[in-house]
């Protein structure tokens, strides 16, 4: 599918040719910005079709690319780098662009809780084929219930869902039982569907998203907080 995407660049002019009803420039950034979006690959799979030369991306998630994309009504095409150049514009503009485009997308919210060691996990999905992960990039501006005082917790396990979890102020337990509970869906999710992002979680706070390391040592699931979130949870033990 990514080959697909990229190659589409490749044929942009083309394509644009077969639309002649809308007749928009690949040069004119006004005759080109409404078609703008984004979208979010893996790092290895960006380098195995050619790398991000070619393309205009900025790095959102750790391993990951955040493309900047063209929607046409018939596919996605990335914006080439060479077509980019003509525009004269800021790449942080344009992407902005993007994300507001994104931001407009009809993304499904369910919110669901379970119980895990006797205590409620409050599990929210954005769901929404192609821009769910897109639109999580913006989540305090999308979803500010979802953002507590400390953050929250994301997974984006590929393009189409995105799960989160609020950390509330002095929340010392809920987002690893949150973290603990989605694991195994996680995992699956990402390496069953297409166009998989991350099978990382992330905490989300002030619009930046950290990696929350995990990992199995001698058969326990260990999850160690970044040190950002570990410094506010020894605040409230002060």
């Amino acid at each position: 599918m990514m080959r697909r995407v990229l190659f589409l660049g490749v044929f942009i002019a083309l394509g644009l040719a077969s639309r002649a009803q809308s007749n928009p420039d690949p040069t004119d950034y006004e005759s080109m910005k409404n078609y703008l979006s984004l979208r979010i690959y893996p790092a290895d799979v960006i380098d195995t079709h050619g790398g991000i030369d070619s393309l205009v991306t900025r790095e959102d998630l750790e391993h990951t690319y955040t493309v900047l994309m063209l929607d046409f009504p018939g596919g996605f095409a990335p914006v080439k780098r060479s077509m980019f150049e003509t525009w004269k514009k800021n790449v942080a503009e344009v992407f902005q662009v993007a994300q507001t485009h994104v931001d407009s997308a009809k993304v499904q919210r369910v919110s669901k809780s379970f119980s895990l060691q006797d205590s409620a996990v409050e599990v929210n999905m954005l769901v929404e084929p192609d821009y769910a992960a897109s639109y999580a990039l913006d989540l305090e501006h999308n979803m500010p219930d979802l953002v507590g005082e400390w953050g929250a917790v994301v997974a984006m396990p590929f393009k189409g869902l995105v799960a989160i979890n609020k950390i509330a102020k002095g929340d010392r337990l809920d987002w690893t039982r949150f973290i603990r509970l989605t694991q195994p869906f996680i995992e699956k999710s990402y390496r069953e569907q297409p166009q998989a992002i991350s099978d990382q979680y992330f905490w989300y706070y002030k619009g930046k998203f950290t990696p929350i390391k995990t990992y199995v040592q001698e058969g326990v699931y260990h999850i160690a907080p970044p040190e950002g979130l570990s410094n506010l949870l020894v605040q409230t033990q002060q």
